[in-house]
């Protein structure tokens, strides 16, 4: 028999005590600012931000990025690479160009914080990566400020507007009657926070959701209905007791079942009275599709919804019937 293999795990000269193995030694980290050859700065302990040779300017136009510029082309909740990019919508480069065309600087504004203290990871490679592209799409200048950490950098607080104001601009203040910033941070119902509303207030410049500045976003906001904090009282209790008799009505029918729970669940932690004034921010809802908004119009137009009617055989159901039995006996004496 051919003799026996030592064990991999066995030293040589030192039978039974295992292998040992080198740790890739940690990191340091990043002590002073850098500028790469990708045109990007890195500068510790949590700024990233790209100004390419743009000029001093006082009129600035201050985006947001993702929700405002950009959405995931995947639909999750997080970009899972550089190339997981759409425009909000188709309207972004034209509105970004006549911007710039109007005498605008424009600066990104946006918050990182997956990339944390990292700043030469991988999560700030795909979010460079990201606004690359982007940019390279659109060809326009914009000048680039991601805040890492939750420090004074970060929105609803000024430091990073207040970086760009002293180190990529000249040391030229804005002119804030002109100056403006775009997010969708605004603090209504279905967002996750107000930082970019307040950021704006804090600077002392007007603040404009997208849908102000580009139109309507070609994807449904990504609203998650646990974060939400539902409100001490149910504002919508009767719109929301109509799609919860929906769901028990349509119990057979397990999709339309859920759909209509769904619907009821989201209005009720909607924090506003639903009026016709706001029906675009309850679109933003998870599970309110144009069916369901439909109903929710019709309901505030008439005080009723038909397709409910039909199912409990309400009063409207009862004249269709008595309407076509009327019918039928008409038809029926004709014969006679």
């Amino acid at each position: 028999m051919p003799p026996k293999r030592k064990s991999e795990a066995v030293e040589s000269g030192k039978s039974g005590s295992p292998a040992k193995t080198h740790k890739k030694p940690k990191q340091a980290k990043l002590a002073e600012p850098y500028t790469g050859e990708d045109g990007w700065t890195i500068h510790p302990p949590s700024l990233i931000y790209k100004v390419g040779g743009m000029a001093p300017n006082s009129k600035l136009a201050c985006f947001d990025l993702d929700g405002t510029l950009v959405n995931t082309k995947s639909k999750s909740q997080f970009a899972r690479d550089e190339n997981d990019w759409k425009f909000f919508n188709k309207k972004v480069p034209q509105v970004l160009k006549q911007y710039e065309a109007q005498g605008y600087k424009l600066v990104i504004f946006s918050n990182q914080a997956g990339i944390r203290s990292k700043l030469d990871g991988k999560n700030a490679e795909k979010t460079k990566g990201r606004i690359d592209n982007m940019l390279k799409t659109v060809q326009v200048d914009m000048q680039v400020f991601l805040a890492t950490e939750k420090d004074g950098l970060r929105k609803p607080e000024c430091g990073m507007w207040s970086f760009m104001l002293e180190n990529c601009n000249g040391g030229m203040q804005a002119d804030k009657t002109v100056s403006f910033f775009v997010g969708d941070a605004a603090g209504r119902t279905f967002d996750f926070d107000d930082t970019d509303k307040g950021f704006a207030a804090n600077i002392g410049i007007p603040f404009k959701i997208p849908e102000d500045v580009f139109g309507e976003g070609e994807s449904k906001k990504q609203v998650n209905l646990a974060q939400m904090e539902a409100p001490a009282d149910n504002l919508n209790e009767e719109l929301t007791n109509i799609f919860k008799e929906l769901a028990d009505l349509n119990a057979d029918d397990r999709f339309k079942k859920s759909a209509y729970q769904k619907v009821a669940t989201a209005l009720s932690l909607f924090g506003s009275k639903i009026t016709m004034a706001n029906l675009k921010d309850v679109k933003q809802l998870p599970g309110v599709g144009k069916a369901s908004l439909t109903k929710i119009e019709e309901f505030l137009t008439t005080g009723k919804v038909e397709t409910l009617e039909r199912l409990r055989g309400g009063p409207d159901d009862k004249l269709g019937k008595k309407s076509a039995e009327a019918k039928d006996n008409s038809m029926a004496m004709k014969f006679m």
